[in-house]
């Protein structure tokens, strides 16, 4: 499964507008070098899905999640909802290991009082860097299955 690499951006300061950049530098172990999660140990880099991204732009209904959230990475074509927890994404040198799949949902949320879908569920996942280098706009994407990293 492949996809491209849409757009990518990074938050400097907690509460800040997320920046779009045309190269992010990822380090292992770290994460995106100059983001405010840089240095966590989970959720270093998030990974959302094109058309989840138009569906979020789209929607008329307030979620509680849908008007603030925002993804490191946009990525087009690579089919997340069939990617796993500890599957591996590899974008260029990068090597990502795939931490949280899907985005939790708040029970203050309207969206959950409904009982209405939420794609970000299966659309978005969280990811920890396990090789860095850097990734840029156009670039492929591919999952991986097996831990060394080549493509099943």
């Amino acid at each position: 499964m492949s996809g491209t690499v849409i757009s990518l951006k990074l938050q400097k300061n907690k509460g800040e507008n997320f920046c779009e950049e045309e190269r992010l530098i990822l380090e292992a172990e770290k994460g995106i070098c100059g983001d405010c999660h840089y240095g966590s140990k989970k959720g270093q880099v998030c990974i959302l899905d094109e058309e989840c991204r138009r569906w979020i732009e789209e929607e008329n209904e307030e979620g509680l999640c849908l008007s603030r959230f925002q993804e490191n990475i946009l990525i087009g074509g690579a089919m997340p909802e069939k990617w796993q927890r500890g599957g591996l994404l590899r974008i260029g040198d990068v090597l990502l290991e795939i931490t949280q799949k899907g985005k939790k949902c708040f029970p203050e949320c309207s969206r959950v009082q409904d009982g209405r879908q939420c794609r970000l569920k299966k659309s978005c996942c969280f990811a920890a860097v396990q090789r860095g280098g850097m990734i840029c706009r156009g670039d492929e994407v591919l999952y991986c299955e097996s831990s060394d990293g080549n493509v099943s």
